[in-house]
């Protein structure tokens, strides 16, 4: 085994530890779900998991990968949405295994694959076996990280952790370049694996992308001598890199674009997109431990930024670019209260980003390389650091740590105990370089001693951010209500104004809503619930209804229009609080849930027979047979045949196995005109953005293999 071998498991097995530790609560509970402390609602139950089990479940009983997700909202593309996790692969674990140890295997592959993708890319720029080590260890351990693993955020997680090999693979394609080599594969391969993050989450491709490119120029402009042929090929290598990443992503990117087009996030304004923006008060963070939102956590460890002080003097290398980097991505994560964030609109695709402060990631991995120079700095450069300067320096970079910890600690409103975990850490690693220093400890030790330091400095920030819940636990709550509810596909839908019933339940009991919750929502849907229950359809949520004040527990105005929802097949409505409404009979409370049935709920399919608007002109349909990607029923016409589900690009429609032209009913359902005499009618989904986006990623793929095994 060669040594470079040796190095890379040895980085892989500390890297593997590492991760295992970051999530500590988990490792020693692999079957429970993370949460946020006190959070009552987790992405993963909402979406991941329930997508998981939607497509196990479309597998096992139709023998069809879903392309269309009934579950939620009346019906949504489920091959369009970001959160299906299909096209990413390292999902299809969850898939295999639908459960919270699945998916907590995820979270540590990644924080795994973060961490090494660190260590790698510091071996490239050329930092010691050890300054690689902790700069592996301070970017895969970021709290950052956790607190999106506890908010249960599994595609951002993913995508995140490929940002270090999109470095390494930008350097290594400008690295040919120069050498005038195989240049063009290293391009193609640095694209596909952008392809692969728009895949895990779309959204940290936009940022990753500047942040490549920003690091691309920086790699150019230190080789003084580069020559303008080289320039050309730098150019053409960005092209290729663009091209292959379109390619790869364009399975999802294709009929995202056609989804996004149609949805309510299309139209967010400039104060949606900056929700949860870091306010400048978070900025202490960066320092301490605050309380707050996840969203906003800044720290990187007390720890970390001592010996991070150092990097300023490292003799070899300055760190600018990674000063840069860390300065900048945190003054963009403050969001319009800076100029610069509004630069950002002007590139494709970012009018739709929100949560600004997710730019933390980036600065997570700045101060990262930061701390493996200043390590680098403390172990070549002793001589130098030996000065006042120096000492003053590092005293006050400590101080500053102590002064903002003790006086948030006497401010009150943070739990001061946890406060003590930033300044111990801040003193050792003081303390450690001081004894250093003064030549009364070996290099030996002083390395180990620190990276312990800083290691517990994480892992204690870590641990509370976390706090699992048994999965018997959650799938118990509301158990009775969804085993009453339950019903096959295509039969009945629920609605609840309150999130009474929840998405992971619904799904294993097979509940359609026509609630839900997702970042994307088809604008004519939520126009369509604006009308049947009162919704304020104005403004973008996540959620449908929308919940004012954040607790779906309270009241919001829901008012039932019978005829509207009704022709929505709802039945039942499920509620956290008593309703009064003239089209709502009471039935029971099961579960603490009110539970109502809606009076002249239509069924899943009829035959208009006169005026759409009279309840006396239409006839029940029954489906023959029904499977996530089409719909058959046998009709007689004359008449026209509607179908209470969404319209969407992409469906279409036989009658008696010759195409036929797909009307849409209300603005919203799907629905075909018959002549007269029996007919056999099927609804298809077979997206035309779909097929060619497939198309496009299977010759892109065949075209990276070319280039890396032609001979």
């Amino acid at each position: 085994m060669s040594t470079r071998t040796r190095e890379w498991l040895l980085a892989l097995l500390v890297m593997a530890v590492a991760g295992a530790l970051w999530i500590l609560p988990l490792t020693l509970r692999p079957q429970h779900v993370p949460f946020w402390p006190g959070a009552g609602f987790s992405d993963l139950l909402i979406s991941h998991w329930p997508n998981a089990v939607w497509i196990q479940q479309s597998i096992a009983e139709w023998g069809q990968i879903p392309l269309w997700n009934p579950n939620i909202l009346s019906g949504i593309p489920f091959a369009a949405d970001p959160l299906s996790g299909l096209w990413y692969l390292p999902n299809w674990l969850a898939v295999a295994f639908p459960g919270a140890i699945a998916f907590n295997a995820l979270f540590w592959l990644h924080l795994t694959w973060a961490g090494l993708g660190a260590w790698a890319l510091a071996r490239e720029e050329g930092l010691s076996k050890w300054g690689a080590v902790l700069a592996g260890i301070v970017f895969g351990g970021a709290p950052k990280f956790v607190a999106h693993i506890a908010l249960g955020h599994v595609g951002l997680v993913s995508a995140v952790s490929w940002t270090p090999w999109v470095l390494l693979l930008t350097a290594k394609t400008l690295r040919q370049i120069r050498t005038g080599q195989s240049w063009l594969k290293w391009s193609a391969l640095t694209g596909a694996v952008l392809g692969i993050v728009f895949r895990a989450d779309p959204r940290w491709s936009i940022p990753l992308i500047g942040f490549a490119a920003a690091y691309g120029a920086r790699n150019t402009l230190r080789e003084r001598q580069t020559e303008w042929k080289n320039l050309r090929r730098i150019v053409l290598a960005g092209v290729v890199a663009g091209a292959f990443a379109a390619a790869i992503a364009a399975c999802l990117g294709l009929p995202l674009w056609e989804f996004l087009r149609l949805s309510t996030r299309s139209g967010i304004s400039a104060n949606e997109r900056a929700i949860f923006s870091l306010p400048l008060e978070g900025l202490l963070g960066t320092i301490s431990i605050l309380d707050g939102t996840p969203e906003w956590l800044a720290y990187f460890g007390a720890s970390v930024l001592v010996i991070s002080a150092l990097s300023m003097f490292n003799r070899d290398r300055r760190p600018w670019f990674w000063i840069g980097v860390s300065f900048f991505s945190t003054i963009l994560a403050l969001g319009p209260a800076t100029p610069f964030y509004h630069l950002i609109s002007v590139i494709p695709g970012a009018d739709v980003l929100r949560v600004p402060a997710r730019f933390l990631f980036v600065s997570a991995l700045g101060w990262a390389f930061l701390a493996g120079y200043g390590l680098d700095t403390l172990v070549s450069n002793k001589d130098e650091i030996k000065t006042r300067g120096v000492k003053i320096w590092l005293f006050a970079t400590t101080s500053l740590i102590l002064a903002v910890n003790i006086a948030i600690g006497i401010i009150g409103g943070v739990n001061s105990i946890r406060q003590f975990g930033p300044m111990i850490a801040a003193i050792l690693v003081f303390a450690l370089i001081s004894i250093f220093i003064a030549d009364r400890i070996s290099l030996q030790r002083i390395i180990p001693l620190i990276l312990g330091v800083i290691v517990v400095d994480l892992l204690w920030v870590n641990a509370g951010l976390l706090q699992p819940k048994s999965t018997e636990e959650i799938l118990s709550d509301r158990s009775g209500l969804t085993s009453f509810l339950q019903s096959d596909h295509g039969t009945s839908r629920v609605f609840s104004p309150s999130y009474s019933v929840p998405q992971p339940q619904a799904v294993l009991n097979g509940v359609e809503l026509a609630d839900g919750v997702n970042p994307l929502q088809l604008s004519a849907y939520r126009h369509y619930m604006e009308t049947a229950v009162g919704l304020d359809a104005g403004a973008y949520d996540v959620t449908l209804p929308s919940f004012p004040d954040g607790n779906p527990s309270t009241p919001w105005g829901f008012q039932a229009e019978g005829v509207a929802l009704g022709r929505l097949n709802v039945e039942w409505i499920a509620s956290d609080y008593p309703l009064e409404d003239d089209s709502l009979t009471s039935f029971e409370s099961i579960d603490g849930v009110y539970l109502y049935r809606l009076e002249g709920s239509r069924t899943r399919s009829w035959m208009e027979i006169g005026s759409s608007e009279n309840d006396l002109g239409w006839q029940p349909i029954t489906i023959t047979q029904w499977t996530p990607n089409w719909i058959r029923l046998e009709a007689a016409g004359p008449g026209v045949l509607v179908l209470s589900e969404v319209a969407y690009p992409g469906w279409r429609v036989l009658v008696d196995g010759e195409p036929s032209t797909l009307i849409t009913v209300d603005g919203l359902f799907r629905a075909v005109e018959l002549v007269p005499g029996e007919h056999e009618v099927i609804f298809q989904f077979y997206p035309t953005t779909l097929i060619v986006g497939i198309a496009i990623s299977g010759v892109g793929l065949l075209l990276l293999l070319y280039l890396w095994f032609r001979r």
